[in-house]
């Protein structure tokens, strides 16, 4: 019997709040069959409900059930919310009770856990030590193909007084000093247990990626002294979540005002497409190899919320790279990639997101760069094209969406194109969008399409009304409404030619869903 995680985290939510994200054996998010159960033992009124309910799920020998050889697994983390030992605790404790065993691996970000679940169930690695070396070792060999490794950009990074504060300073420490970005990398936000003036956490108050992202603004910056003073002069930005999933890139605005310009996670999930695709198809157009048959294709996979900007962009790179469409949430884009691609690339405009090489991809890959490799086995001979293919799965998180992996990917990518920040934004413009929340007595009374939730079916007319808005907004406009999967509002999303215009129509939208929900 394989072993399962459990994370205690609320991950982008405020400190108060507190939760956990449960992962299958393979690392990846739990099925969506695990959280229609975990969602009625939740709601369980009494003992003898939970027990039927365990019953029902995995009987045991009095009913019928076969006794497991080995008692179930778990692995257990946290990130550094107050409330978070407590809750480890307890679910330590519940673990137990119904027989399992836990495996407590302490503070550590959600990635990791998945990380850990994934490797320690095909007995490659138990200990976060293990994830530190798996990356560092990747990335080192990569950045030996650059033409100086040394000459990293400053980077400013905002950990949102999170775990990744600490996590990311272990992994940096892991990477030799003759590597730019160890020492090239400020962390800020970086004290998970500051406190504002009035005794309350700061972890992802004002900061993260997810301010970031809504807001466009700088963090407010806690650091030592010094560090406040070299991210002030760094060359670019980021920020993370609380629990290290997320991650966004940013330019502040030289006139010194507050605003950034954004670089979210449509924009992450292109660069590494770029970077993928062209290496790819220069591998396999060598070799033509009939075995790397459609390893020439990138998959991005997209939500409706992806920006219009970087969805024509997408459809310019020609036939290397395929876009697909998922739902909402990470959980949907994971299974589309996996499902549909070889190999795959997906990121919510959150920054949250990741890199996917199927089983079948990692062995062609490695039998197209043995084609390169000396006689004698080693790689020595493979050029950097062949090396980042080789290396990119361990690089790169295959469990989950993982903001470390991303920064060193990104890091990688840009100095290998020789660009900055100001030349990865100009690859194409964004679309004037924006964001609205329409409050109203029932969510449920909003349903979209099952198979594009860009389209409203209830209230009865309400999609025809919203077609019209678009329409009056003019050309290249769109708006979808999709209800909320956490609190009763429904999520209004606008683009047209102008903000003036993206502003108007999601205004528009905003009080077409009010007026249906007060039906």
């Amino acid at each position: 019997m394989g072993i399962v995680g459990l994370m205690v985290t609320a991950s982008h939510n405020p400190p108060g709040d507190n939760g956990v994200k449960v992962c299958a054996v393979d690392g990846s998010m739990a099925p969506p069959a695990w959280e229609t159960f975990m969602e009625d033992v939740a709601a369980a009124t009494s003992v003898e409900d939970v027990k039927r309910l365990l019953e029902e799920i995995a009987p045991t020998p009095t009913t019928g059930g076969q006794q497991p050889k080995f008692p179930p697994r778990v692995l257990v983390g946290r990130d550094t919310r107050t409330s978070g030992q407590n809750l480890a605790n307890l679910a330590v404790k519940g673990i137990e009770a119904a027989g399992g065993t836990p495996l407590v691996c302490g503070v550590v970000t959600t990635p990791q856990l998945h990380w850990l679940v994934l490797k320690s169930n095909a007995g490659e690695g138990s200990f976060v030590e293990d994830y530190h070396n798996c990356l560092c070792e990747a990335y080192c060999k990569l950045a030996d193909d650059l033409p100086n490794p040394s000459a990293e950009t400053s980077l400013a990074v905002d950990c949102a007084h999170g775990v990744g504060a600490p996590q990311l300073k272990l992994l940096l420490d892991t990477i030799p000093d003759k590597y730019g970005i160890k020492n090239n990398t400020i962390l800020v936000n970086n004290d998970v247990n500051a406190c504002d003036e009035n005794g309350d956490s700061k972890l992802n108050s004002l900061c993260g990626a997810d301010y970031i992202q809504k807001e466009r603004v700088l963090p407010r910056v806690t650091a030592a002294e010094s560090d406040v003073e070299r991210a002030t002069k760094a060359s670019a930005w980021c920020s993370l979540d609380g629990d290290a999933d997320r991650i966004v890139y940013y330019l502040p605005s030289s006139s010194g005002a507050r605003d950034v310009a954004l670089l979210d996670g449509d924009r992450i999930a292109i660069l590494h497409a770029l970077e993928l695709a062209k290496d790819l198809e220069m591998l396999t157009t060598r070799h033509g190899d009939q075995s790397a048959h459609g390893l020439a294709t990138i998959g991005v996979v997209q939500t409706a919320y992806a920006n219009g900007g970087s969805t024509a962009y997408l459809k310019t790179l020609g036939d290397c790279v395929r876009t697909a469409y998922a739902k909402t949430g990470v959980k949907h884009l994971h299974h589309v990639a996996v499902t549909r691609f070889d190999v795959s690339v997906y990121f919510e405009a959150n920054g949250h997101g990741a890199v996917l090489f199927s089983p079948r991809a990692v062995a062609q890959l490695r039998h197209l760069a043995e084609k390169e490799s000396a006689t004698d086995g080693e790689k020595a001979s493979l050029g950097p094209a062949q090396r980042l293919l080789l290396y990119a799965d361990g690089l790169i998180n295959q469990a989950v969406g993982d903001a470390f992996s991303a920064l060193l990917f990104v890091s990688l990518a840009l100095q290998r194109r020789g660009w900055s920040l100001e030349d990865w934004l100009a690859l194409y413009s964004d679309v004037p969008s924006l964001q609205m929340k329409a409050k109203v007595p029932d969510r449920t009374d909003f349903v979209t399409d099952a198979d594009n939730e860009a389209i409203c079916v209830s209230p009865t007319g309400l999609q025809g009304q919203i077609d019209k808005a678009v329409a009056a907004a003019g050309a290249g406009a769109r708006a979808f409404a999709r209800p909320s999967g956490t609190e009763d509002v429904v999520r209004v999303y606008a683009e047209a030619a102008t903000p003036e215009a993206a502003t108007a129509l999601a205004e528009e939208v905003t009080r077409l869903v009010t007026a249906a929900g007060a039906k």
